[in-house]
């Protein structure tokens, strides 16, 4: 593109009399978008943290606080100011007490069914104390328990009826889909997701039990679900063509899709490549970041992260992991050397941020702030990295995590700061269906943030120079012109990316006018 026409461009642009937006604590990197409360006031504490939640419309959620097992309904069309809603249902469980810091069962997860609109199926995943009421029933708060051992990590599928419970909407308890044994208090992971072929897939943390099979500590105990990833058919049954129905595996593992994995928080499914994803979190150093496919052994408890990094202490060794048949060891994606607290992940293809995130994952973290934005490679395979440092060693080698990475090679993965704070950040992040379909980023700081494209005013708030920040000026263009199109290096950021937009007048693969009118209003338009 001609200089000349950026150069008219940017100064139509900077004449314009716009109203600034107030400059947000939570902050995006990238001018181009912008990152906004939805909801506040949603936790109060770690025992209150919102362990689930799920979209069930672009307006309302479904959220449980991890200690009382209340599902709550959110409406988040009242605004930021939004408060936790009408109680649709009270689960029966074990919870932790409000100084019990170090616990993490509770309300392990809320899912949709992939055919929820038709009918209205929610699968919630919770601890329960053995021999209680019957299944799914409805029970006051003065039956909710502290914890007690052995107890239950129960899978139930409910009908979600919008209109019922005086319009605050309820939920019927329909089927049991999983039930699980466990004994400790710690690492139940929980997360659950749907995958294209309409099983579910479910993660289970190692509860400290670290001589079980899956653990690759080499014996069985009498809680097969530890430290593994299922996937179930959505009534429960096993699904014939999972990894270890085969012979020479045990029976205990045919629900298993992988295993070892310490403390897993994160699970997405790319909607490009139907390929499952998953955070998990290391013991002292090396949170990763995981591409898992059927069959993966994750490595833990031998050893977290890269297993060729001189760091490893003491040195790692694949040779040394219990392999099931049919099971082969797989690499982490990413690393992070001290630990994060790695959480949510979610893929950007298919949201309204645009087509020059598709190719992009977002990763949050509890210890921080900070949110985190990688690439995909074409063939959604592997994460790929400008810088050679970060390519080569896959691992964000920064001590202390917290600090802000500007000036390392972290830097190019930063997406946003101020995103929840130092141990409250990011719980998971969601996306919100329908045509509208944005990220949502669930914090421990007792708010939901939301991101969504850059309004004009929010290029005032850039601080481009010249000129008082809060005031759109040629500084502020040019910088965000420059986060738009200079990385060359990027295959999202090029001008072919405008050329391409068809805006017309002039031919499809030149940048003219047509095109930069139609990017603005793309880009700008709801502003």
């Amino acid at each position: 593109m001609p200089y000349s026409l950026l150069r008219h461009i940017v100064f139509c642009l900077a004449s314009a009399t716009l109203t600034p937006s107030p400059t947000l604590a939570q902050t995006s990197v990238d001018p181009r978008l912008r990152i906004e409360t939805a909801a506040t006031n949603l936790s109060t504490g770690f025992a209150n943290l919102i362990s689930a939640a799920c979209f069930v419309d672009a307006d309302t959620l479904l959220i449980a606080r991890r200690s009382d097992g209340v599902i709550r309904r959110l409406d988040l069309s009242a605004g930021a100011v939004a408060q936790p809603g009408a109680v649709v249902h009270d689960l029966d469980i074990l919870a932790p007490t409000p100084t019990d810091s170090q616990s993490e069962y509770g309300v392990q997860s809320i899912t949709l069914h992939p055919q929820f609109a038709s009918n209205g199926w929610v699968y919630i995943r919770y601890s329960k104390r053995l021999a209680s009421t019957p299944a799914g029933q409805d029970t006051p708060q003065s039956q909710t328990s502290e914890f007690s051992s052995p107890m239950e990590n129960v899978t139930e599928r409910y009908i979600w009826n919008p209109t019922g419970n005086a319009g605050a909407g309820s939920l019927t308890f329909d089927a049991t889909i999983r039930v699980a044994r466990t004994q400790t208090r710690y690492h139940h992971g929980g997360p659950s997701v749907f995958a294209p072929d309409g099983t579910l897939i479910t993660l289970h943390g190692d509860q400290r039990l670290t001589n079980d099979i899956a653990f690759n500590g080499g014996t069985q105990s009498f809680f097969p679900d530890v430290s593994v990833i299922t996937r179930l058919n959505d009534d429960g049954s096993i699904p014939s063509d999972n990894p270890f129905v085969i012979s020479g595996a045990p029976a205990f593992a045919h629900a298993w899709y992988a295993y070892g994995f310490r403390n897993p928080f994160g699970v997405a499914i790319d909607p490009l490549s139907g390929r499952l994803w998953v955070t998990d979190n290391g013991e002292a150093s090396f949170d990763e970041i995981n591409r898992v496919p059927a069959g993966a052994n994750g490595g833990a408890n031998d050893f977290a992260g890269p297993s060729a990094d001189p760091r490893q202490s003491p040195p790692a060794s694949i040779a040394g992991l219990n392999m099931l048949a049919g099971a082969s060891y797989i690499e982490p994606q990413f690393s992070f050397l001290q630990t994060c607290g790695v959480t949510g992940i979610a893929f950007l293809a298919g949201t309204s941020l645009g087509p020059a995130f598709e190719r992009d994952v977002l990763i949050g973290n509890y210890n921080s702030g900070l949110l985190w934005r990688m690439r995909v490679n074409a063939d959604r395979t592997a994460l790929v990295f400008q810088n050679a440092t970060l390519e080569s060693t896959r691992v964000d080698s920064r001590q202390p995590f917290s600090r802000n990475p500007v000036g390392t090679p972290a830097e190019e993965n930063l997406l946003a700061t101020g995103v929840g704070g130092a141990f409250t950040g990011t719980l998971s992040i969601l996306t919100s269906p329908g045509p509208a379909a944005l990220p949502h980023v669930l914090c421990a700081n007792g708010r939901l943030y939301r991101i969504t494209r850059a309004c004009w005013s929010d290029v005032a708030n850039t601080d481009g120079q010249p000129g008082a920040d809060g005031a759109i000026d040629n500084g502020d263009f040019a910088l965000f012109f420059v986060a738009f199109f200079a990385a060359e290096g990027s295959p999202e950021r090029r001008f072919a990316d405008i050329a391409s937009t068809d805006g017309d007048p002039g031919p499809d693969g030149a940048a003219d006018n047509g095109d930069f009118s139609l990017f603005f209003q793309q880009f700008f338009g709801g502003c």
